[in-house]
């Protein structure tokens, strides 16, 4: 199995949503993705987990197949058949820290290929569409009402500003060489007689010590998050005004 030639088509952005309904509808989709794959398959640090959840590593074991692992640290368990997913959904559904330290990803493999991966910790959750377009419908359908949406990995749009390129690409603004995750994006103010675009952050850190604290050390010292754009042109303000409230529409 490889996810070295995975193409996502889509992403899911998170917004300003409490982490129970966010792992209930992420498991919500990737169970019901599940039924147009293959198989599902976690990578996962049994010891750091069992302790915790000793009943769920026991079915875990029980109903999945073990396979080789690219990373020592980790644990590959791959579903034999898609009515065994519900060990999955209650892996997802832990209502401790354990999802984020020892599940390094999910993912959902077709004819051997990835189609889906999904990081709790980095908040990463991409699929590819084309390959398995009911699955996409499913994602969708499980996000739907909650402060999450499913769009198009690609740019919605890009423009330079004072000779510094933005590109507005799911799941993130990048601004230069850096990018900001769009599920800290918590207000889009849009003012068409300025031609002005203020956003408003909100400070987010990972749950793992170690890569919180490189997030903070990348944070100051390199460019702050954006607040406030100013256009010199109309038709980049408007595109880059749709392209927001595309994002608006899909997290609110």
């Amino acid at each position: 199995m490889s996810h070295s030639t995975f193409r996502p088509t889509h992403t899911v952005v998170f917004g300003a949503i409490d982490r129970g309904s966010e792992r209930a509808a992420t498991a919500d989709a990737i169970t019901g993705a599940a039924a147009h794959a293959g198989r599902v398959c976690l990578r996962i640090d049994c010891d750091c987990f069992v302790e915790e959840y000793p009943d769920r590593i026991d079915r875990l074991r029980t109903t999945c197949d073990r396979v080789t692992s690219a990373d020592a640290n980790y644990d590959d368990y791959c579903t034999r058949e898609v009515n065994e997913t519900p060990v999955v959904h209650d892996i997802l559904t832990v209502e401790s820290w354990h999802l984020y330290a020892c599940v390094q990803h999910v993912r959902l493999d077709r004819d051997g290929e990835t189609v889906l991966l999904y990081n709790a910790d980095h908040r990463q959750f991409d699929i590819d569409g084309d390959a398995v377009p009911g699955a996409l419908t499913e994602i969708e359908t499980a996000f739907d009402g909650v402060a999450a949406g499913v769009l198009p990995k690609r740019p919605l749009c890009e423009w330079v500003v004072d000779g510094t390129r933005y590109v507005l690409s799911p799941p993130s603004l990048c601004v230069g060489s850096a990018c900001f995750g769009l599920e800290n994006l918590r207000n889009v103010t849009i003012d068409p007689g300025t031609m002005t675009i203020s956003l408003e952050w909100a400070s987010s850190r990972p749950s793992n010590a170690i890569l919180a604290a490189i997030t903070g050390l990348v944070e100051r010292i390199g460019p702050d998050r954006p607040t406030k754009i100013e256009f010199n042109s109309r038709e980049t303000f408007e595109a880059a005004e749709d392209g927001f409230e595309t994002i608006l529409a899909a997290i609110g």
